[in-house]
């Protein structure tokens, strides 16, 4: 991210040593990357930290948004579902929902175009 390496909390530290990371070395990566951004390049702590709690199946979590197996069969609908999600989770910031997906602005772009009703 052309960043200096980030400095982490003992509390940060702590709290990511204690997760089991039930995914592999790109969740830990996706965890730092969005911990940087919320940090704004000072010392990362635990509140910019967003670990995944395990979940039953299609059961809401506790915000009461879907869970993976709440989305939808159809790949476009799920596009949707999750593109929606990011742009509400990112209060609209579309380079911040497009980071949140793995993706690039120009295809939140083009959602919002064939879909104008969404902020």
């Amino acid at each position: 991210m052309g960043l200096d390496p980030p400095h982490l909390s003992t509390d940060t530290l702590s709290h990511l040593e204690n997760h089991p990371f039930p995914g592999n070395i790109r969740e830990l990566k996706n965890i730092i990357e969005r911990a940087l951004i919320l940090c704004e390049g000072s010392t990362i702590l635990p509140v910019h930290i967003t670990l995944a709690r395990p979940q039953t199946p299609n059961a809401p979590d506790e915000a009461g948004q879907q869970t993976f197996q709440d989305l939808p069969l159809n790949l476009k609908d799920a596009e949707n579902t999750l593109i929606r999600r990011a742009l509400e989770q990112s209060h609209g910031n579309i380079a911040a929902a497009a980071r949140l997906l793995g993706t690039n602005r120009p295809r939140i772009y083009s959602f919002l175009k064939q879909n104008p009703t969404v902020e």
